[in-house]
């Protein structure tokens, strides 16, 4: 069975990936922003806590490292900490999945 980075290049267009990659940035700013708010409440306050917007933050930056990856036909670990590898592995195993399914691969 093909790799899910090969499956992911092989069913999904790159001008795509790139959509994707635009719209996960998009997402990543904002989760970057609600995670300021937690830094400063007293400026801004949110009703989400610190752990809860790390945690939405840190699955935005894999989300965009694995897009990148993809549209630069690069499958290499990256050197960010372990919980984002781990992270990016389950969302690229996840993405294959979905594409498996739309297209009746499984």
């Amino acid at each position: 069975m093909e790799s899910s980075f090969d499956y992911i290049k092989r069913t999904t267009p790159r001008h795509e990936v790139l959509v994707q990659l635009a719209e996960e940035c998009a997402e990543l700013g904002q989760a970057a922003l609600k995670l300021r708010r937690t830094l400063d409440p007293d400026v801004s306050p949110t009703d989400v806590s610190e752990e809860e917007a790390e945690i939405r933050f840190r699955e935005e930056v894999a989300d965009v490292l694995l897009c990148i990856g993809i549209a630069l036909d690069n499958d290499v670990q990256v050197s960010a900490t372990l919980d984002i590898a781990h992270t990016m592995i389950y969302k690229r195993e996840r993405w294959a999945k979905r594409i498996r399914e739309a297209n009746g691969d499984e």
